[in-house]
């Protein structure tokens, strides 16, 4: 071959490798989560504008992760269970704050570690608390309800459901948590099981709920994952597992506690998983 019909052969040959380079991550990601505010992990609704300066946490997560690894982002407002069939339809990349379930693994991929679930490369933490009326007998002490007197009610399609009935308990869903609280404030329920994150705001913004209140100890403290499409996976698999490990690092470095010290009075906070054992500084709803 001729050093001219060599070099050319070089060309091509560096051209496909910097072109394979290029398409081994994808330029854009669409995220799909819930429409509501969730404090402190996202502080706008499906209506608001996203405040880059300060999102919440889970808003600063991804904007990190589309500066670290080059992509744009879409967001995608929907109620939890549509996040999940639009994951299993490959009609968006990807959803967040999901609990692992055996179940959904239908839906889509988490990050996993010798066949077992990788908590280490979760996205955050959070916990359910009991949410009932001030004079409601029912309380839980931190492994059991003690008198229980009807249903409980919880989010359609969280995985609290599946606690609750491994629990033998009858719980009434519905994707409007206000409905739910509204039904235990005429004791229609129970109570109602529920992030703290989404819940407890509503009690201090809404005087309709005035007279319930939460219990202290969570019933649940849960790791959530970010999960992918399975197209997303079979398409950028290195990708993929380089996004969960640096939600690892993120972690395991620090930055996701000093990401929550902006947000919360740390030095009353005795778990960085733990929210609600976290002290909301004065106006950040």
């Amino acid at each position: 071959m001729s050093t001219h019909w060599l070099y050319i052969a070089l060309l091509l040959i560096v051209s496909s490798i910097g072109s394979a380079a290029t398409t081994d991550k994808p330029a854009t990601i669409s995220f799909c989560y819930i429409p509501k505010a969730n404090f402190p992990f996202v502080l706008n609704t499906k209506d608001e504008p996203i405040v880059s300066s300060k999102p919440g946490i889970s808003l600063q997560i991804i904007q990190h992760l589309a500066e670290k690894y080059h992509f744009n982002v879409v967001h995608v407002r929907s109620p939890w269970k549509r996040c999940l069939m639009q994951l299993k339809q490959n009609s968006i990349d990807a959803t967040f704050h999901s609990v692992y379930l055996q179940k959904r693994l239908e839906f889509g991929v988490y990050p996993f570690k010798n066949g077992q679930i990788d908590t280490t490369r979760k996205m955050i933490s959070n916990s359910f608390h009991l949410f009932k009326l001030k004079d409601a007998p029912i309380t839980w002490d931190g492994a059991a309800f003690e008198n229980l007197n009807g249903p409980l009610g919880a989010t359609l399609g969280f995985s609290i459901v599946d606690t609750l009935n491994n629990m033998g308990i009858d719980v009434v869903e519905d994707f409007s948590q206000e409905k739910l609280l509204l039904r235990v404030k005429k004791e229609h329920l129970a109570g109602f099981v529920g992030f703290y994150t989404i819940a407890k705001p509503l009690l201090e913004k809404d005087d309709r709920f005035k007279d319930i209140v939460m219990e202290p100890i969570p019933v649940e403290t849960i790791p959530m994952y970010l999960m992918f499409s399975k197209k997303m996976q079979t398409k950028y698999p290195t990708f993929v597992e380089e996004i969960w490990n640096e939600l690892g690092d993120i972690h395991s470095k620090g930055l996701y506690r000093q990401w929550m010290q902006s947000y919360f009075d740390y030095d009353a906070c005795s778990d960085p998983d733990s929210v609600s054992k976290c002290v909301k500084q004065l106006g950040e709803y």
